[in-house]
């Protein structure tokens, strides 16, 4: 169960914290810590995993995205390993609006071997100014199938 909640602090800051709750034990597993602050027209994110049971930080996720022009968009995410400082994963994720519509693809990069664990797809079409539509493909990239 993931419970979130944000509060928008200015029109350029906003934290958001995210937490991982057991749902056998109701206990909370990791705590995710997000904050984010608009920079003209780049943003820099840092997201934290929190350990809950030892309060130490598991891993780093640094998030950098530049628009680079009002369609299109690239978005790079690190996921960092504290202990030793290695890159473990790196997400690369393109979105480029269309209209109503937009398509957005997420690739999960071996930082080891450098090839493409897995690799996401999203649709998302708003039908209304209330209601959206959103489907999430996750391709298998050893096999082609769909996960």
């Amino acid at each position: 169960m993931f419970v979130r909640t944000g509060a928008a602090q200015t029109l350029a800051a906003a934290v958001e914290t995210t937490l991982i709750v057991d749902r056998v034990t109701g206990g909370t597993l990791l705590m995710f810590v997000r904050s984010g602050i608009s920079q003209t027209l780049a943003a820099v994110e840092t997201t934290l995993v929190v350990d809950r049971v030892t309060g130490g930080t598991l891993l780093m996720i640094i998030r950098s995205g530049v628009a680079q022009t009002l369609a299109v968009a690239v978005e790079t995410t690190l996921v960092v390993d504290l202990v030793t400082e290695g890159t473990l994963l790196m997400f690369v994720r393109s979105s480029i609006s269309q209209t109503l519509a937009a398509v957005e693809t997420t690739l999960v990069v071996d930082r080891v071997t450098g090839g493409t664990l897995l690799m996401i797809v999203r649709s998302g079409v708003a039908q209304t100014l209330a209601a959206a539509f959103e489907t999430t493909l996750v391709v298998d990239r050893v096999t082609g199938g769909t996960l």
